[in-house]
């Protein structure tokens, strides 16, 4: 059977990271245990990340279990600007608002352009590893680009190859020099 390929960064039910729910279990001593309940669920033909996640469930964070409420605590809402209702925006217009306003701190819920958008905002606002997600998968994979942008994005990675190609030229020069001499 071929290894799979692990993404370190896979969240599982707890919240954790896969490296850190299995770092967790280590120092709690309980890895063993979950390791057998994982190739039980491996064994019922779960695949990978679906052993895991299934397996998290038996193996809550001490902090969720004290703390998590009988009932849903209701939250108020924030107002819902008129235009949110109405609004039809694309994911890509989404994806650029939040790219462009990522950085500001300022930003105000009407001048988002749907719900989702100000949900996404606030999502990567409030935690860095959201942010850090949005970015390198988000944004750097499923933008569009207009036809100057990806001749400005060409432009600088030829430029950068280019600068590469120069360094280690200098530095396949410097060995050969070093060796002959």
């Amino acid at each position: 059977m071929a290894l799979p390929t692990v993404d370190r960064n896979h969240v599982t039910p707890t919240g954790e990271r896969l490296f850190e729910f299995h770092a967790r279990l280590r120092k709690e001593a309980r890895w063993s245990e979950a390791k057998s309940i994982y190739d039980r669920y491996r064994a019922d033909g779960n695949g990978y990340y679906d052993g895991w996640d299934l397996t998290t469930r038996h193996f809550q964070l001490k902090q969720a279990q004290e703390y998590a409420p009988a009932t849903p605590i209701a939250c108020p809402r924030e107002a819902e600007p008129a235009h949110w209702k109405s609004a039809e925006i694309s994911g890509e217009e989404v994806v650029r608002w939040v790219f462009e306003n990522i950085q500001r701190m300022d930003v105000q819920p009407a001048e988002a352009p749907s719900a989702g958008a100000w949900g996404l905002w606030k999502g990567c606002r409030g935690d860095p590893k959201n942010a850090w997600e949005f970015m390198s998968k988000v944004w750097l994979r499923g933008v569009r680009f207009s036809d100057e942008e990806q001749r400005a994005a060409v432009d600088k990675q030829s430029r950068f190859l280019e600068a590469e190609a120069v360094q280690l030229g200098e530095f396949i020069e410097r060995i050969a020099l070093a060796g002959s001499g």
